[in-house]
């Protein structure tokens, strides 16, 4: 367009460089709360893996106990042990959290810094009549990579709802089974104690000694199906990554 004339047009592009400026930022903060859920999802699988191998450690364990006290000394010791699992396993998360915050921030900068650079050159062009096709050119792109960002976006979104999907469904089968082991161990260790008068004893037996961690354990029977949906999921994730 001519000199003259340019002041429509540059209205119209601010416009419409606003749109799409909100349009880019929304499909970024769509990626980054996506990858955030597929983090945290990995996360928690590798954390649970760890505490119900520990779990299956003391299983076996107090499984050969010979003596109640025995016994009681493990319950204590995994006690303490889970605890101190779960901090460090909480120090984990805090770290790779904002370590991804940081990564996603600088991304979704690098994106709208060439995102607004490409706008700019689209405005200078816009101001010689003889290059108009090439802002027109320049426009088509900038629109085609933000539809890209917004496809990835849902993708994204997807991925990580069908990978939640699949790991509820493992852990909803790990609980079921885990229930079933601890019902399993506290029926044995009543039958163990069913001649003690200790009132103290009979409320361990019976799991009234606290909360041992034990209804968490890695289920023996379904261990190799859990993991290897554990894995499938993971293997998504690394694709993606």
């Amino acid at each position: 367009p001519p000199r003259s004339t340019l002041f429509p047009y540059t209205t119209l592009f601010r416009s419409r460089q606003d749109k799409q400026a909100a349009r880019l930022d929304k499909a970024l903060d769509e990626q980054a709360a996506a990858e955030k859920g597929a983090k945290a999802l990995e996360l928690a699988l590798a954390h649970d893996k760890e505490a119900a191998a520990l779990q299956q450690r003391f299983l076996g364990k107090i499984e050969e106990a010979a003596s109640d006290q025995e016994r009681k000394r493990l319950l204590d010791f995994h006690e303490a042990e889970m605890l101190e699992l779960r901090k460090r396993q909480e120090g984990e998360r805090g770290r790779a959290e904002r370590h991804l915050d940081k990564a996603l921030a600088a991304r979704k900068q690098r994106r709208q810094q060439h995102q607004a650079a490409m706008a700019e050159k689209e405005l200078a062009l816009l101001a010689d009549p003889s290059r108009r096709r090439e802002a027109e050119l320049l426009q088509q792109q900038a629109e085609v990579e933000v539809r890209q960002e917004v496809e990835r976006s849902r993708m994204e979104a997807a991925l990580q709802q069908q990978d939640a999907a699949d790991v509820y469904a493992a852990q909803s089968q790990h609980a079921a089974a885990a229930h079933a082991d601890t019902a399993q161990l506290q029926a044995a260790f009543t039958k163990d104690l069913s001649g003690v008068d200790d009132e103290e004893e009979r409320a361990l037996a019976g799991g009234g000694g606290g909360d041992s961690g034990v209804r968490c354990s890695w289920p023996r029977g379904e261990e190799a199906r859990e993991e290897a949906r554990v894995e499938g999921v993971q293997q998504r994730q690394r694709r993606r990554g």
